[in-house]
């Protein structure tokens, strides 16, 4: 008895900060932005909306081939056994509207929109394939180092 009360608080405290029934998409695209925010703990989300919008797989194969050219004959192998399977290809959109503070402290009102190229319209597995504000993790780094350079 004792054992499954533990059990049972250990899995509601971790459970805490999980919504079960919020789009995974907002929790990844959350999760990019507090990484690229001054300060990430002041982050306070004030709406988020989702939305899915529908692409022909040719509108997927161009859009893939702009985020990596070096693909586009696997891609278009892969769309088309897709399609005859019945999935639809998607732009998952997400908007943030948060709160946070900049360098000084001071809370300011942000906005992101995220986004990312579903192959069978379904929410990402992972943050990593979500862009926030057009800018890949890879591309957000790179300019960091930019404009950090003297």
């Amino acid at each position: 008895m004792r054992c499954a009360l533990v059990v049972i608080a250990v899995a509601g405290a971790v459970l805490a900060g999980c919504n079960p029934f919020e789009p995974k998409m907002i929790g990844f695209c959350e999760s990019v932005l507090k990484e690229r925010l001054r300060s990430p703990s002041t982050y306070r989300r004030i709406a988020a909306t989702k939305r899915a919008e529908p692409l022909t797989t040719d509108e997927w194969l161009a859009r893939r081939a702009k985020s990596n050219p070096k693909q586009r004959a696997t891609d278009e192998i892969v769309a088309r056994v897709r399609q005859s399977a019945g999935a639809s290809p998607a732009l998952i959109k997400v908007t943030l509207e948060y709160d946070a503070a900049n360098a000084f402290g001071t809370p300011l009102r942000g906005f992101a929109l995220c986004e990312y190229l579903s192959d069978d319209g379904k929410d990402p597995t992972g943050a990593w394939a979500v862009t926030v504000d057009g800018e890949t993790d890879t591309d957000f780094l790179i300019r960091q180092l930019r404009e950090a350079r003297p």
